[in-house]
């Protein structure tokens, strides 16, 4: 394995642990070289690893890069001498066979957005005219920018659903201010000639 700066990897008692520069300790001290006196925790991939043997025989060139914590680090009620924390380019554990209680999920990450989808009854013709409407969310629209002082004006249909509907509006003024209201319309049933 390269060589890490803050982070020693020493064999005491028969086991081979991974030993981080103190930050704290060396500030006060003049030795200026002193590390905790026990094992940092050891992540691969954001997995906890109970072997360091494991992660010292990876190959190097599956290591995108290594972050090393210098203080102590708190995990609940959990303290650690430090954090060595390895990541991969492929997030695969580099090829590491994890322990039986750990469930390898995959899982997406963000997205991208859904349109959501309002019809447009301007011009209506014989084909969507007898299609009957029954949504139930009207209008939504999650980025919709307003300049100050000037009004918005947004248009929507509504649903062939007779009835009280709720209208909520959330945002965020310019300088972070949460909004939220609310108003009630109803649809009522039109007597068409």
């Amino acid at each position: 394995m390269e060589y890490i700066r803050y982070v020693s990897h020493r064999k005491k008692g028969g086991s081979s642990n991974f030993y981080v520069w103190d930050e704290y300790t060396n500030i006060q001290s003049l030795a200026n070289n002193v590390f905790f006196d026990q094992p940092a925790l050891v992540m691969l991939d954001g997995i906890p690893m109970n072997d360091p043997k494991l992660v010292m025989n990876i190959d190097p060139l599956l290591v995108e890069s290594i972050d090393v914590v210098t203080k102590k680090y708190f995990i609940g009620n959990k303290v650690f001498s430090g954090l060595v924390n390895l990541k991969t380019y492929n997030q695969d554990f580099a090829g590491i066979e994890l322990p039986l209680i750990i469930e390898r999920k995959s899982s997406q990450s963000i997205q991208n957005p859904m349109e959501f989808y309002h019809p447009d009854y301007g011009e209506v013709t014989s084909v969507n005219s007898r299609i009957p409407d029954r949504r139930n969310t009207l209008y939504w629209n999650p980025d919709i920018s307003m300049t100050s002082g000037k009004s918005e004006q947004l248009q929507f249909y509504t649903g062939d659903a007779t009835g009280a509907y709720l209208m909520v509006i959330n945002g965020i003024t310019t300088n972070g201010t949460p909004l939220y209201q609310t108003k009630k319309i109803s649809v009522i049933k039109r007597n068409t000639p």
